[in-house]
């Protein structure tokens, strides 16, 4: 197989589930309720299947062989261009899920992103998300009451610390 057609497959297979998690999101979008439940569960780290899909990829017979790195070399010499392939394709997968992770992760780990898995239709994972937000809250009332204890370091910033406690106070027992 000629080097540019097995260059295209690597590319295909390592970014095909991007591509089809994008025609999702672009489908999500046209309607209100499915695109607050996608971004609750991109706050719920939904968006880890994507990584593990394309991860998947390194060990899925069908990819592989298409790729022809289930066969071995006719000669020794191809051993070495064969070992490339597969660091090459081995490499571009592990890129594409860190690039993924790089861009999804914010949505997730902020605030106030990460508050939408509050809105997530699967009840356990809205859950999971509001022990997150108690725990959060329950670290930053620790450190208010640090900043308070040393006035000298408590400035404007303190208000913002209000504001998480306040919403720890009304919701806490929500779930």
């Amino acid at each position: 197989m000629c080097f540019e057609i097995v260059f295209i497959l690597r590319l295909y297979f390592a970014e095909h589930p991007l591509r089809e998690a994008h025609l999702q999101v672009l489908h999500n979008t046209q309607n209100r309720t499915d695109n607050v439940e996608q971004q609750a569960g991109w706050s719920n780290k939904s968006w880890t299947l994507v990584i593990n899909e394309i991860l998947s990829k390194l060990s899925c017979p069908e990819v592989l062989e298409r790729l022809r790195l289930t066969r071995a070399p006719l000669h020794a010499s191809d051993l070495k261009v064969c070992r490339e392939d597969a660091s090459v394709f081995f490499e571009l997968c592990l890129e594409t899920c860190a690039q993924r992770a790089w861009s999804m992760a914010s949505l997730s780990e902020t605030q106030p992103h990460s508050w939408l898995g509050l809105c997530d239709p699967d009840l356990e994972s809205a859950r999971e998300c509001f022990a997150k937000i108690q725990r959060d809250a329950v670290l930053v009332t620790k450190a208010f009451h640090k900043m308070k204890e040393d006035k000298a370091n408590c400035d404007a910033q303190a208000s913002t610390v209000d504001f998480f406690l306040l919403v720890y106070l009304m919701t806490k027992d929500r779930y």
